[in-house]
């Protein structure tokens, strides 16, 4: 069998599947201890946190008491959809400065307009005795 190019290949094939076997289980080993060790820690900060110290002072934790509503993909698709359509009624409404003179005018000329129906009720009242204010 002649040399290639490559010296640090093993000739046999199947040694680098072992080395990862071993390898693995060392990483399945350290991992464990990794989520044990935060765990406890966890419950260390837990404690500490309800807990007053020697001075009576109780350490607030950045952890609220109940997580956030999960982000699903319905619920990203609502809030793009709630913000396209506030987005859009924004941009499309008064967008010059005349059409904003315009809606002010026809705003305040219809409230006068109800201003007036009211007043024409009342008075129909009145005529009817049946406006008793208080």
């Amino acid at each position: 069998m002649k040399k290639t190019a490559a010296p640090n290949v093993s000739e046999e094939p199947n040694s680098f599947v072992q080395v990862c076997q071993g390898f693995s289980s060392e990483l399945d080993s350290y991992m464990a201890d990794y989520d044990k060790r935060k765990q406890e820690e966890l419950e260390r900060e837990k404690s500490r946190g309800e807990e007053p110290d020697e001075e009576g002072w109780i350490t607030v934790t950045r952890h609220g008491r109940t997580p956030g509503a999960p982000r699903t993909e319905a619920m990203e698709k609502k809030a793009l959809k709630r913000e396209k359509k506030k987005r859009s009624r924004r941009e499309l409404m008064n967008f010059y400065t005349f059409q904003i003179r315009e809606s002010k005018r026809e705003h305040i000329a219809q409230l006068r307009r109800k201003f007036e129906e009211d007043k024409d009720k009342i008075a129909t009242m009145k005529a009817n005795r049946r406006f008793r204010p208080y």
